[in-house]
């Protein structure tokens, strides 16, 4: 592995480093702060209970381009 100086990165260079080492992880490794979960699961119930007035997306971009007209 090569070592890098950070401190010689712009911001956005380390930016960049930060996402591609993030998205090079497995969901499945990165635990999740109890706050975290908290609310994931806050917003899934939120979801669950608004599903049956839930429409499907292409519905939804048919009517934004009806109201263009």
């Amino acid at each position: 592995m090569s070592m890098i100086d950070v401190k010689r990165l712009s911001v956005q260079q380390k930016l960049d480093l930060i996402a591609e080492l993030y998205d090079s992880l497995d969901a499945t490794e990165v635990p999740l702060s109890p706050a975290w979960k908290a609310e994931l699961e806050r917003r899934n119930a939120a979801f669950e209970e608004m599903r049956e007035q839930a429409e499907p997306w292409e519905q939804v971009l048919a009517d934004l381009r009806a109201d263009r007209h």
